[in-house]
């Protein structure tokens, strides 16, 4: 989460001026931020257990900052009215990048090699259910995602 530092606005002692401009919408930073009022902040095994304990799935997003379709998951997919409800009520989010110790351990243990890439963990087995490489349309996210909307982790499901 260290790469988050990058998105979050220190407004004491900048410029006023400087203020409105990370308040405008087209802002370019804005447009690409990572979706922090979804995201669980912890590791991926607090995440894990989070899940585990809310009887949601886990919902995991690595990402590289050189890849440009990581950025776009953020502005299209993720910023997605219903994908944002969707994931809010029924999944726990987990985003990291793929160059910090935690996104390193993590495509260490999946095998995952090509960034971004989407996951869709079973929480009490660890077990990785769903994947999606590169950009995922929100369309497609919610059509993938629906099976899912009727079971809990635990339950006899896939």
């Amino acid at each position: 989460m260290e790469h988050l530092q990058v998105w979050k606005s220190d407004k004491a002692g900048s410029d006023p001026s400087a203020n409105d401009i990370d308040k405008s919408p087209t802002n370019l930073a804005s447009l690409y931020c990572p979706p922090l009022k979804l995201m669980f902040q912890g590791s991926f095994e607090e995440a894990k257990h989070a899940a585990s304990i809310q009887q949601k799935w886990l919902l995991v997003n690595l990402q590289s900052l050189k890849e440009f379709s990581s950025h776009l998951l953020n502005r299209d997919t993720w910023a997605n009215e219903a994908v944002s409800q969707i994931i809010s009520s029924n999944f726990i989010f987990w985003q990291e990048y793929d160059d910090t110790d935690e996104g390193r351990n993590v495509c260490t243990y999946y095998k995952l090699e090509r960034m971004p890439v989407v996951l869709i963990i079973e929480p009490i087995t660890g077990q990785n259910l769903h994947s999606w490489n590169q950009m995922v349309q929100p369309e497609r996210l919610l059509e993938d995602l629906l099976p899912l909307l009727e079971s809990h982790p635990g339950n006899d499901h896939i």
